[in-house]
């Protein structure tokens, strides 16, 4: 390790734990040099702009948990010269809300109430034998993870619709213990699940405030609006099994279904899903079809997605993003990805955008105004992008619906 590494102000600096944040969003710009390249870090609420020498410090947090560790395999990757320039760094970072430290003060800490946290991965399911769940991530693990029931309980809770401080609370609940007890536990886990890519931490300041009493327009799940052909997407995230039902995360609430219900529900996250395309694709009864769909829309578990409705002021949905962004291909197709594989997909520059400014905590018609002003467009071309882009995004992995109620959620 380099001397200065060894120094006195370093030694402390080799007990300071920390945590790269945000979303990595990937290559934005393809230079005539690489080392103009830009590269996008972050989430809606805070895009930090880096240069490729920035970005490629930056992503050493990943190979470090303690300071000391990110200065030595930066000092000796030659990306910086010494321990000065690497305080620089870590200023830079902390203020652009991309790394922090993770050793809380205590469960009133105010920065859990300005961060949120995300899974990622999918679970393979329980090996009987060892009573034990296989979880792979973003970062393919060729064995996956192999997880304890408590584990796995905190890993797929961290549904994305909560701060840290919300979801500690949520620890709390499903552990029937104090808060400092799940306080305890949250810390005792993230860096694990974070460096695995497990976890995805983002900054979202206050946006939280912006969740609704409410659902939203109803007409979007209107039963009587539904007909065979009618485009309908998925709403939800999933929680997992519990005994013979899949529990669905919604809002705050988790919603069971059956088998059957659940099959429905994920055909409803391919593109131009309706109750005409399944039942040819699937040949199953039209009749048991539309009545299963018509029960999903009762719970709020597929939308209606149609034309004639405006998505700037009358969608009652939140896109969460899921995954990373690794550049692009060309000017006009980046690649993402998805949490699913963690295999790199081809998105179109629209695509990648409307996924670079999806957030749990704001309305569609922010994202729209997003995606109109980045690249240059009117309103009604952005709605009609985003309107096509959802159900690709929400196909390929990269994306859930979402809709937030504050019925049961601690402040």
């Amino acid at each position: 390790m380099s001397e200065l590494i060894h120094s006195e102000t370093s030694e402390k600096l080799n007990y300071t734990l920390f945590l790269g944040c945000g979303r990595m969003m990937g290559q934005l710009t393809e230079e005539e040099s690489e080392e103009d390249n830009m590269f996008l870090v972050g989430s809606y609420s805070n895009l930090a702009t880096l240069s490729s020498k920035d970005f490629a410090v930056y992503m050493q947090t990943i190979h470090a948990s303690t300071m000391g560790e990110w200065g030595d395999i930066c000092i000796n990757r030659g990306l910086i010269e010494d321990l000065e320039e690497l305080e620089y760094y870590e200023d830079k970072f902390r203020n652009e809300h991309i790394l922090i430290h993770y050793q809380f003060d205590h469960i009133n800490d105010p920065i859990l109430s300005e961060y949120s946290i995300t899974k990622n991965g999918q679970s393979y399911g329980l090996i009987e034998e060892k009573q034990k769940w296989i979880i792979n991530s973003i970062f393919p693990n060729e064995n996956g993870f192999e997880m304890e029931k408590e584990e796995y309980d905190i890993w797929r809770s961290a549904s994305g619709l909560y701060t840290i401080r919300e979801f500690i609370h949520q620890i709390s609940a499903m552990k029937e213990c104090s808060m400092e007890e799940a306080f305890s536990v949250f810390t005792a886990y993230l860096p694990f699940f974070h460096k695995a890519g497990l976890w995805t931490i983002e900054y979202c300041g206050d946006l939280h405030r912006n969740r609704t009493e409410q659902t939203g327009n109803d007409k979007f799940f209107n039963v009587s609006e539904l007909n065979v052909n009618s485009l309908i997407l998925s709403v939800g995230e999933v929680f997992g099994e519990s005994g013979d039902e899949i529990m669905i995360i919604i809002g705050d609430k988790k919603v069971p279904l059956h088998a059957y219900e659940y099959f429905i529900w994920t055909l409803c996250r391919i593109r131009n899903a309706s109750i005409s395309n399944i039942h040819k694709a699937f040949k199953m009864d039209i009749n048991v079809l539309k009545s299963v769909i018509t029960s999903l829309m009762k719970k709020r578990l597929i939308l209606l997605w149609s034309g004639n409705w405006s998505l700037s002021s009358e969608c009652p949905i939140s896109i969460v993003p899921h995954g990373n962004s690794v550049g692009f291909i060309t000017n006009d197709t980046y690649t993402a990805k998805d949490i699913i594989t963690g295999e790199a997909q081809p998105i179109s520059k629209a695509l990648y955008f409307i996924w670079v400014f999806a957030q749990k905590y704001v309305s569609l018609s922010m994202t729209l105004q997003a995606l109109s002003e980045v690249m240059e467009i009117s309103q009604e071309e952005a709605e009609l992008l985003i309107r096509d882009g959802i159900p690709q995004l929400l196909e390929k992995g990269l994306i859930s619906l979402q809709i937030f109620e504050k019925d049961n959620i601690e402040e």
